[in-house]
Formats: C-alpha cells, structure tokens, sequence
C-alpha cells in the first residue's frame, strides 16, 4: 500500500507561521499514516528512505550527479530521487532525503522540480524558488525531527550539551540540525546553542591574531542578549576551554560572565568536546549551551 501526500500545499510570496504551521500539520497526517502502512516503522529514528519507500518514490544512488547531494526529478508519471552515493555522513544524507521528499509536498511540484533539476540557474534567482527551499528545510526537519517525539526526548535529556549529540545519535541527524531543534523545542527563548573552533581569528577578526576558542556557529533563541558574530573569542578562563582538557566524558557546567560589545551578562554555560583531545593533538570542536541567569548587566 502506497501512502497519500495528501492535498498539496501553496508557496506563499512570504513564509508566516500559518506556513510552518500547515507544513507541521501536513508531516503529522503523513507520519501519522506510515505508522499503520509500513510495517517496519518505528521511530525514532526516522527513516526518510523507508518513507520514500512508503511514497512509491524510488531512490537511485549514482556518483554520477555532480554538485548537489540529491535531486528529485519527476520522469513519466513518478517522482525519482537521485542520491549521491559518495555522501557518507548519515546526519546529512537523511536531511538531503527528507528535504527532497518535501518538495513534492507543493503545488506543481512536477513543474518545479523539473525546472529545478534542469535549469537550476534561474530556479535559484526566482523568489518562489527561495521561498520553496526555506520551506523545504523545514518541512525536512519536521520529518526527521517531529515535535511531539522530539520534544518527549528532549525533556528527558535536559538542556545541556550533552544532549545535542544524543538526541543527534538518536534521531540520525546532523549536530547543528539537533541543535536548532532543541533551541525550538525548548520553553526557554533566552538560550543558545553554539559549536567553537580552536585556532586563529579570521581576517578581520580580534586585534592580536591570538588563537583562543571561537565561534563557529551559533544558533540563538529570540531573547538571547548575543549575536555570537562568527570568529568571536570567548574567555580564556571559560568552562568551554576547561571541558577540551577535562579527563570525565560528561559536560562541564558553570556559570560566566559573557561581554560582546557594551552588553555583559551572566550565562549558565554547559561545554563538551566532541571528539576527546589526544597528546598532541588538535583541541576538540567544543559544542556548548548557554541559558541567561540574569538579564541586568553588572
């Protein structure tokens, strides 16, 4: 038994949250059917490949494709995915999946897709175009990370960095993806998850050319009082530079004082490496949290 996508949905001329709340209801419909059609269903994780099964959207893997990882294209009568072959990170094969999946979620698609896959060039300049690949993203992180199971998941986990690459693992997405839904899911807008760098600043960065721990990218919810600009150092005597030397596999806590520009404020801050450092070595990528203990600045 195949699964029905149901009616398609309109691209609008600009993305509001009736959008996103159209594209959430429309993956909880779908998702809520391929529970009782296929009968290896059991997320989390969930698999975009057994949904395109479910679909009747065959998925071909080349190493012939060129740039993009995927492409859907739409070739008498079906919807085709082709798929990279050499893309081995499972986190962004399973985004590029799900993401190609939600474009045939859209009015035309058919016509879209294939003036997508064939002229890409003027697919990119056009708005419709850009506004269809937000929307796509969207939708793909919805199918991978659905908010009723994400947000049961990450209650249990807490707000840390710890849980970043948990609930990465356990939903078989990449960190920043896990990062920016567990900034979604969470009830508190006055946190931040970031990933830092070791090593210089880039052109244009702190006077002195110092290598320190810096910003690599920061997700931020709507209050977070920072703009963490990427290349920003952050304080040497902070728990994110302590948890790259620590001997314990758990995260590091504790409470800083940040400063960017003329705000300062006190920030709960919790930092783990990603990869342990080895005698030698590079510093870990560190990936932290950090939650705002008080909005006055001292």
């Amino acid at each position: 038994m195949t699964l029905d996508r149901g009616q398609p949905l309109s691209i609008p001329e600009s993305i509001g949250p009736a959008d996103h709340q159209a594209i959430t209801s429309k993956v909880e419909n779908l998702l809520s059917r391929a529970s009782t059609v296929l009968p290896d269903w059991s997320p989390p994780p969930f698999d975009p490949q057994l949904l395109a099964q479910g679909l009747g959207i065959p998925i071909h893997y080349t190493s012939n494709l060129g740039g993009p990882d995927a492409l859907i294209v739409y070739k008498q009568g079906t919807f085709h995915i082709l798929a990279d072959a050499r893309v081995r990170n499972l986190g962004r094969l399973n985004f590029t999946l799900a993401h190609e999946i939600a474009h045939t979620f859209f009015e035309g698609a058919a016509d879209k897709i294939h003036l997508r896959s064939e002229d890409r060039s003027v697919y990119d300049r056009s708005p419709e175009g850009r506004t269809l690949e937000r929307l796509c993203d969207f939708a793909a992180a919805e199918l991978l990370m659905p908010g009723a199971y994400f947000d049961r998941e990450a209650e249990g986990f807490g707000f840390n960095a710890g849980a970043v690459g948990a609930l990465a693992s356990r939903f078989h997405v990449s960190l920043q993806a896990a990062a920016i839904r567990m900034l979604r899911s969470s009830t508190d807008r006055s946190a931040a998850v970031g990933f830092f760098d070791y090593g210089l600043p880039p052109s244009g960065g702190d006077a002195g050319g110092a290598t320190a721990y810096r910003a690599r990218r920061v997700f931020h919810g709507n209050d977070f009082p920072f703009l963490f600009p990427r290349g920003k150092s952050v304080p040497q005597d902070s728990v994110i530079y302590r948890c790259s030397l620590a001997r314990s596999e758990g995260a590091l806590e504790a409470t800083e004082w940040f400063t960017l520009g003329s705000t300062r404020r006190l920030l709960k801050v919790s930092a783990l490496p990603l990869r342990r450092r080895t005698v030698g070595g590079e510093p870990p990528v560190v990936c932290a949290t950090f939650q705002l203990v008080d909005a006055r600045s001292v």
